[in-house]
């Protein structure tokens, strides 16, 4: 036998709703709220989960452009003839974010040539002060993609926790069916509440 469509009057209350001809019990009305709730869960997830994958990007992008735009070429070519040593700029950079520095390199390396094999005598740390701007930018950064992880900390402990969910629906729906019924008095009953009081 094929089940036909029934057509419900927005204003059909939720009592008459649930006692139609269409069978419509509280575990369908749960399931239809809960089914979107869940979908639009996993929606924001992927958002979120997109948020935070351009936000590292974004991240990285600016760590390479403070590194790049750290020049410490000033460094390199000074030489101290009579021992015969020549300063060279370390390519290596790295960043102190702590500290709002970049950290350099200079090796000293002897100009004799019977001596080149020898790789640097000795090297030397040298530092350069991130722009104020830089650093502003940089704490954005951090700023924003906490609020992206505790966000989607939050999505997943509610995809977890779907059962709390069903039952909230369950005692929002039972409250109305009460209130449709002219027996709404019972939510709001001194004694009851206490039962339940934290």
């Amino acid at each position: 036998m094929t089940s036909k469509a029934v057509s419900v009057p927005t204003s059909t209350g939720l009592s008459e709703l649930i006692h139609t001809n269409a069978k419509i019990g509280m575990p369908e009305i749960v399931s239809i709220f809960l089914s979107k709730y869940e979908s639009d869960l996993y929606d924001k997830k992927a958002d979120l989960l997109n948020s935070i994958e351009q936000s590292q990007k974004d991240g990285m992008a600016h760590d390479e452009n403070v590194l790049a735009n750290a020049d410490f070429s000033s460094y390199g070519g000074e030489t101290i003839p009579k021992l015969k040593l020549v300063t060279h700029v370390n390519p290596s950079k790295c960043l102190h974010w702590d500290k709002a520095q970049v950290k350099g390199q200079i090796d000293i390396k002897s100009t004799d040539p019977a001596k080149a094999h020898q790789g640097a005598i000795a090297s030397e740390y040298i530092f350069d002060n991130i722009k104020k701007a830089d650093i502003k930018i940089h704490n954005q950064i951090l700023i924003e993609l906490g609020n992206f992880k505790q966000d989607l900390a939050e999505v997943i402990n509610n995809i977890v926790n779907m059962n709390r969910k069903q039952r909230q629906l369950e005692g929002q729906i039972s409250a109305l069916r009460l209130k449709d019924a002219g027996m709404d008095k019972f939510i709001n009953d001194p004694t009851l509440l206490s039962l339940i009081k934290v």
